[in-house]
């Protein structure tokens, strides 16, 4: 069948790309390979191919954010020996999925809780991805001792905000910093602060 004839020539040319970076591996020089961008860049390489044969690479953009959808971004507290959370694993199936999954806001909208610290990167992804999309998030707040930053994005996600709660000791203080005039939430239906 043509399938099959077009099959065999797709899987002739995975062949011949997969000997191309096997020789370029081959070519690379001791301090090359060491460099992790060089190894990276022939691994997503050796990928690409590959991953055009998975019929479920190439769903419809739709039905990967209606699947995606069963999996959103959700902090938890977990063991260290737990495996990865769902979401995490879809960002490293192949370069499509990621880039799905990155830019579809409802999937970072509702995140949970985080542990407010010096710095909070992830709380900031979350807040920058869900632009656009209803938020609900809280935080705990650290002990009276411990310095802490509300995330930089917090102010530009507002307009955004369902519902923002704030949990700890230093709870009041987390309360004066979001009044000023910066802060404006127009669509914030409930805000806990215990």
């Amino acid at each position: 069948t043509s399938s099959g004839m077009h099959d065999t020539c797709r899987l002739t040319r995975l062949s011949a790309e997969h000997s191309r970076v096997y020789l370029d591996l081959s070519r690379m020089d001791n301090s090359d390979q060491n460099s992790t961008k060089v190894t990276e860049g022939l691994v997503v390489d050796l990928r690409k191919p590959n991953n055009a044969l998975v019929p479920a690479v190439n769903a419809p953009t739709e039905i990967l954010c209606e699947v995606f959808s069963f999996h959103p971004v959700r902090m938890s507290r977990k063991k260290k020996d737990s495996p990865p959370p769902s979401w995490l694993s879809i960002l490293q199936v192949c370069s499509r999925w990621r880039a799905i999954y990155v830019s579809t806001p409802s999937l970072w909208s509702h995140p949970g809780t985080f542990r407010l610290q010096e710095t909070n990167r992830m709380a900031d992804i979350c807040l920058e991805r869900a632009h656009g999309a209803p938020i609900d998030i809280a935080f705990v707040m650290p002990d009276v001792d411990t310095p802490f930053k509300l995330p930089t994005a917090l102010p530009a996600s507002a307009p955004w905000l369902r519902s923002l709660a704030f949990h700890g000791q230093d709870s009041e203080e987390a309360d004066i910093l979001l009044v000023s005039s910066e802060f404006a939430a127009p669509r914030l239906e409930e805000r806990e602060f215990d």
